[in-house]
């Protein structure tokens, strides 16, 4: 449940999850036909493609668990597994920034923002499963530096090890604070009617690349946890830090 969740948080829906959905209801329930003929299609289209994506994504990840822990990875194999990821998610918002710029064209300033009345609701709602989540994958981390604790003192694991696992722990703590900060930043400049076109690029950007180092910290300490320690030291704890993500 927790790698589902995780795959939510970082790349499911984009922010728009929460924009999009209420505006196409107000399109239906207000606009001229003529209007709803030129924006539903699109909407369709960014709906369908979030719900491939999300469906895709959690599919590989699933995938690559399993075959990190049948055997040890190339870096090729990672980057690989990264970059799919960051070109969805790049095509998603090229999607995104279509829509947002057909219903500007439609609505009226007063228009979108009764269309978005109540948004804050989910967006909070949303915000407090990120907390929680965020809060179990750090439970996680501990009870596997925990193990390793415990390795090296009981089987004389090397003491590298552990820290690694601080290190990415530092670097991932560090990485969803700056995320949660400002993706839902972003969430709240994407309710702006006004909201500026290259601004929101910007953000959108600076997203993707948090995303980017998200992976990149897992990848980092997979494979200095592969240099450092032998085949039997990494079996120790090999199926609980996969286990992570």
């Amino acid at each position: 449940m927790l790698i589902a969740f995780l795959i939510s948080l970082f790349f499911a829906g984009e922010p728009d999850q929460f924009i999009i959905p209420k505006l196409e209801k107000y399109c239906n329930r207000h606009l001229e036909e003529s209007s709803q003929d030129l924006l539903i299609p699109e909407v369709e289209t960014f709906k369908e493609a979030a719900k491939n994506i999300t469906k895709a994504n959690q599919k590989n990840s699933k995938k690559f668990k399993k075959e990190r822990l049948k055997q040890d990875l190339k870096e090729a194999q990672f980057e690989n597994f990264i970059n799919e990821y960051i070109d969805q998610y790049e095509y998603m918002d090229s999607l995104s920034m279509k829509s947002r710029q057909l219903f500007k064209q439609e609505l009226s300033k007063e228009q979108w923002n009764e269309a978005l009345d109540g948004v804050d609701k989910q967006i909070n709602k949303h915000k407090k499963n990120f907390i929680k989540t965020s809060k179990k994958l750090n439970k996680k981390i501990h009870s596997l530096k925990d193990k390793a604790q415990r390795k090296i003192d009981n089987n004389g694991m090397n003491a590298k090890a552990l820290e690694i696992i601080r290190e990415f722990e530092l670097n991932l703590t560090s990485t969803l604070d700056i995320y949660e900060s400002d993706y839902y930043d972003l969430l709240i400049y994407l309710k702006d009617y006004d909201a500026d076109f290259n601004t929101i690029l910007a953000k959108r950007k600076k997203i993707i690349e948090l995303r980017y180092d998200f992976y990149n910290h897992f990848r980092k300490a997979y494979f200095d946890l592969n240099k450092t320690l032998t085949p039997d030291e990494w079996k120790m704890i090999q199926k609980h830090f996969n286990s992570l993500f």
